[in-house]
């Protein structure tokens, strides 16, 4: 059985270990994905925000 495991802000910023501010204004600028499940809550694939997040990462030579 699939187990989707969802995340909430406050959890998804205590996870990367970056303020809940910064998780919002990624979300709203869209640079991370995440479902709108009503007005104010948002819900997030921690797996797809780590792939998000890894493709902004910028690497030095």
């Amino acid at each position: 059985m699939n187990h989707f495991a969802y995340m909430t802000t406050k959890k998804l910023a205590v996870e990367l270990g970056v303020p809940v501010s910064c998780v919002q204004r990624w979300a709203r600028m869209r640079v991370i994905p995440s479902i709108r499940a009503g007005w104010r809550t948002r819900l997030f694939n921690p797996d797809a925000v780590r792939v998000a997040l890894d493709k902004l990462t910028i690497t030095s030579r």
